[in-house]
């Protein structure tokens, strides 16, 4: 293995020099060099009689390179030419022989594009091969290729079109295990601002010639026609009728009978008026027919669903303290073509809502929702039966007041819920909320905000009462010494107890500090920032106490000689659950003549640290070493 990571990096220059252009033509080249080292050891075993494990060490090499050529022939023609190689090797190392295999995995990539005034076209190719050490597994490789044409011509007079290819080969042991292919197109065509005419295609095959043998096909073709105007400014016609054709078929294994599991065909037509005869009134009519036939079924079983929806819309300012808004919604929707549910419903929402602001600082809103659903079997078994008539009401009552600009803040909902079916009240029911919230910020970069919210939840027909209180305190402060040193403190508390109206009381806490201090020029260039951070939860029943978890960080950043940055980041997390954790992460990037070439070095170390318990431990090291450059 370290032969072709060897072999790999000198590709690498030899690949960038096939790619420089001998001519001094409007040409740009441009080569990405990417290097990446991650290393990762696992440290796992049994804590009562040290059992043994297999693989305890597992190393991972990935290695990308990349390699772009652009070309520029007038300011209507560019072409682009991509080439990429990633080689990933992963070795693994363990106390018993035979049980680790180490792996092997190289992906080429070709990308080609050409971009005109009015259409592109876009290819690419990708053979990803893998291959192992076990003697059980046989190589595998996975090659892709695909072309994608688009056509946008300038104005209307000719139509946007779009056509993809794709074709994927499955290889395993040198022999091909599948082959999948796809075809899509589409025409978008626009007539005169007025109508709309889409035409798309699906094509799907995938031919197995494994052991199995299981080929499948499917299909899809569809059209959409829409129409679009608007009269004047009150009036406006919408339209549309949409077709869609899918076919799914299934071949057995002796390639001659040929299954066909989907055969559907979808039709819907849908027209909508919307007119406003003066500012704050709307009134449209829309009517939608589907029809949904399966062709599986000798006879051919069609279901169809006619909706018709009219609604009215008022909303108007009646004076500057006063806003009012009421709308009507009648929805009527006949299902046929399914005997066993074929139903007429109608269905009518009625809603109505006024605000009021007597003072700036006080608004009262109170609105009403209805929503009355009857229905009934258009089935001649299930004439006799009785039609379903539901109405579900809600009122709401809400109150907002605030003092000292904004400081003080109260608000007040009372909200009730009543439902009816066939005459009968089934549910009936009633909310408080209050909540109340102070923000102080008189003194000097200092936020106080605490908030205290009551809600009870009553149902009037059992007579119980679901209670829910709810504390809230945030405190930030921000000291600045200058614009160099800034110190925050911010903290958050909050409490909450539940009594539900059955079972038992609960009562949940959850609070979090988190402490920074930052210093910015600690010397010329650059920044250093410690922070510490506790959080603590705990809730009753549970028999224990709160769980407390910690966390430390320190990061400097450091910018110096203009093009070099250097970056190191400290942070360990103390979990009282779970393992401890440290992450060590540095880097180090400069730029080169003028931004053209950039060299970027990356290490970073996580461990996982040992605790009472045995858990399992993991660290992980990674490197990276990247290399950018333009010419």
């Amino acid at each position: 293995m370290p032969q072709l990571r060897c072999r790999a990096i000198v590709f690498l220059p030899l690949l960038a020099a096939l790619c420089v252009p001998t001519g001094a033509g409007a040409a740009t080249w441009a080569s990405d060099f990417g290097l990446s080292d991650e290393r990762k050891t696992e440290v796992s075993g049994d804590p009562d009689n040290d059992k043994p494990i297999e693989n305890p060490t597992t190393e991972t090499v990935k290695q990308s390179y990349a390699v772009s050529y652009s070309l520029e022939a007038n300011p209507a023609l560019q072409f682009k030419l991509g080439l990429k190689l990633d080689v990933t090797d992963e070795i693994k190392e363990g106390p018993k022989p035979g049980t680790d295999f180490d792996t092997y995995e190289i992906k080429p990539q070709v990308d080609f594009d050409v971009t005109a005034r009015w259409w592109d076209l876009t290819t690419s190719w990708a053979n990803d091969v893998k291959t192992t050490q076990d003697p059980t597994q046989d190589t595998t490789e996975d090659v892709t290729s695909d072309v994608e044409f688009n056509f946008q011509p300038a104005g209307d007079a000719l139509p946007d079109l779009k056509a993809k290819y794709k074709r994927d080969f499955n290889k395993e042991g040198g022999a091909v295990q599948k082959v999948d292919t796809a075809w899509e197109g589409s025409l978008d065509y626009k007539f005169w601002d007025l109508l709309d005419l889409t035409v798309n295609g699906q094509r799907s095959y995938s031919d197995d010639l494994g052991p199995e043998n299981q080929d499948k096909e499917d299909r899809k073709l569809g059209f959409d026609v829409s129409f679009d105007r608007s009269v004047g400014e009150s009036l406006k016609v919408q339209a549309k009728w949409t077709n869609e054709r899918t076919l799914s078929r299934a071949y057995s294994k002796d390639e001659m009978a040929l299954d066909t599991t989907d055969d559907k065909l979808k039709n819907s037509v849908e027209g909508k008026g919307t007119y406003k005869p003066i500012e704050p009134v709307e009134l449209s009519v829309d009517r939608k027919i589907e029809w949904n036939s399966d062709l599986l079924n000798v006879p051919v079983r069609v279901e169809v669903t006619d909706t018709i929806t009219s609604t009215a819309k008022y909303d108007q300012s009646l004076t500057e303290a006063i806003d009012f808004s009421a709308s009507y919604e009648d929805e009527r929707k006949d299902t046929r073509g399914q005997p066993e549910s074929d139903a007429y419903e109608i269905n009518k929402g009625y809603s109505s809502a006024v605000d009021f602001t007597p003072l700036k600082n006080v608004k009262l809103s109170t609105s009403f929702d209805r929503t009355d659903n009857l229905k009934w079997p258009d089935n001649p078994k299930s004439r006799g039966e009785t039609e379903s008539h539901k109405v579900d009401d809600k009122w709401d009552f809400k109150a907002d007041t605030s003092a000292w600009d904004d400081m003080v803040k109260l608000t007040v909902t009372r909200s009730l819920n009543a439902t009816h079916e066939d005459g009968e009240k089934t549910a009936d029911s009633g909310k408080w909320d209050l909540g109340f919230e102070i923000g102080f910020d008189t003194v000097p970069n200092l936020e106080l905000s605490p908030k205290y919210t009551l809600t009870r939840d009553s149902d009037l027909l059992k007579d119980t009462t679901t209670q829910e209180r709810k504390v809230e305190v945030g405190i930030k402060y921000e000291v600045k010494v200058g614009d160099v040193v800034t110190a925050t403190l911010d903290h958050k508390y909050g409490r909450s107890a539940k009594q539900p109206a059955d079972g038992k009381s609960t009562i949940a806490r959850d609070d979090s500090t988190n402490l920074k201090l930052s210093w910015a020029e600690f010397f010329e260039g650059a920044k250093i920032e410690v922070d510490f951070t506790r959080s603590a939860t705990d809730e009753s029943e549970d028999d224990k106490g709160p769980i407390v978890d910690y966390t430390y960080g320190a990061s400097l950043d450091w910018d110096f000689l203009k093009n070099y940055t250097f970056s190191f980041t400290y942070k360990y997390d103390r979990k009282q659950e779970s393992q401890d954790n440290q992450t060590f992460k540095t880097s180090f990037s400069v730029d080169l003549l003028d931004g053209l070439l950039s060299l970027n070095l990356e290490h970073e170390f996580d461990e996982q640290l040992k605790d009472d318990s045995g858990r399992e431990t993991k660290d992980t090291h990674r490197y990276l070493i990247e290399l950018k450059g333009k010419f």
